[in-house]
């Protein structure tokens, strides 16, 4: 790409930055013009295009990025969410496994903001499932972002929680678990391990995760009181036993 394109395309970026929207979508188009067949230049005027609302324009953008670097992974993972956004989830899916194919072997080089960005677009689409009572889809939008190949626990542990929704302990305790080994010291996590063990039976490893949360932190009231109810007291009444949320199906954290 030559200097004057990347300073075209730096212009256009600040003027949408500023609020400038007319301004950038005039350099844009009039740079998808120019250059159909440079796969960075479609790829920036998909991004605008998904920006300002046209999803039908982005994923030309990025379709024609793609058609002239079918190596271009990020063009690939945007055309997938904005396909999603379109409602088209089964081409969304052809594209997607195309590029993780495609890419498999050189993965770690994937840009980490690129993924970063990427995953965060699909964890936007998990949450707008779970809004819309599809905890299976949501499930399905999470491992999408994780398989962009960095640690996100934020959407783990929302995959974990939809996996619980959906009556799939193991698996959403085996991504709690990843979780805790990944980040020792997020004590959220633990909490939420903790409550998924209680949940699935097994009290002495749940208490094992909120002792250590109080270990590392001995004034978290959270951990200290599923603790004391684990034991067989309540947090109102002492005397009175009482069970984590998790053991009466109450999908509601304190954290």
């Amino acid at each position: 790409m030559s200097p004057t394109v990347r300073e075209r395309l730096a212009l256009a970026r600040a003027q949408l930055a500023r609020g400038e929207i007319a301004q950038a979508g005039q350099l844009f188009d009039a740079l998808a013009v120019e250059f159909p067949d440079f796969a960075d230049v479609q790829h920036e005027v998909g991004l605008y295009r998904h920006q300002v609302g046209d999803l039908e324009g982005a994923a030309t953008a990025f379709s024609r990025a793609i058609a002239t670097n079918p190596r271009y992974t990020a063009a690939a993972l945007s055309l997938t969410v904005t396909l999603n956004d379109l409602g088209r989830y089964d081409e969304a899916r052809t594209v997607y496994d195309r590029a993780i194919s495609t890419t498999r072997a050189t993965r770690d080089c994937l840009d980490p903001f690129v993924a970063g960005k990427i995953a965060n677009l699909f964890a936007e689409i998990g949450e707008s499932f779970e809004a819309a009572g599809l905890p299976a889809k949501a499930a399905r939008a999470y491992r999408d972002a994780l398989s962009l190949g960095r640690e996100f626990p934020d959407i783990r542990m929302r995959l974990a929680q939809v996996l619980q929704e959906l009556g799939e302990m193991r698996g959403a305790l085996d991504e709690l678990a990843q979780t805790v080994a990944a980040n020792p010291g997020m004590h959220a996590a633990r909490v939420a391990f903790g409550l998924a063990l209680y949940g699935a039976g097994d009290r002495e490893k749940a208490a094992v995760e909120w002792r250590e949360v109080l270990r590392q932190d001995p004034g978290h009231r959270t951990a200290a009181l599923y603790l004391r109810i684990a034991a067989g007291g309540s947090a109102a009444d002492p005397e009175k036993p009482a069970e984590p949320a998790a053991a009466r199906n109450d999908s509601t954290l304190i954290l």
